[in-house]
């Protein structure tokens, strides 16, 4: 989500100025989803649990900020999709490991042998990376 965030914000940002031809674009895709934020603001603030129904937008925007790499010059144009390539990449990663630690080590009412299971992938992780057992 932060690299997804980056490029739909930034690259729209970029965008406006770089490729006028999508401004309108780009201007009815964020406020079309301003009544949706307003509303889904609360209920991230109680409940953490919906941040994935921005998914949407951010998605939307990601793929108007990529389009307007276009017409930009191959070696520029090259070095920004490394950047979101790399970047997505390392989302994926944190996600995932932001993801099984949640539900294999903090989640309430996990079984004893997802726990188990949870800290026997840990561990082999770690021996590949170098890491000492914590």
């Amino acid at each position: 989500m932060p690299s997804l965030f980056a490029l739909a914000t930034l690259g729209c940002l970029g965008a406006m100025f770089t490729a006028p031809g999508l401004r309108t674009a780009i201007v009815t895709t964020w406020l079309a989803a301003l009544p949706m934020a307003l509303a889904l603001f609360a209920a991230v603030a109680t409940a953490q649990r919906y941040t994935g129904d921005f998914c949407p937008l951010l998605i939307t925007a990601a793929a108007l900020a990529l389009a307007s790499l276009e017409p930009a010059s191959p070696r520029w144009r090259v070095f920004l999709q490394t950047v979101v390539l790399a970047t997505t990449l390392a989302g994926i990663a944190v996600t995932v490991a932001l993801t099984l630690h949640y539900q294999g080590e903090t989640l309430w009412g996990v079984p004893e042998e997802t726990r188990f299971d949870y800290h026997h992938l840990r561990q082999t992780v770690n021996r590949f990376f170098g890491v000492p057992p914590p």
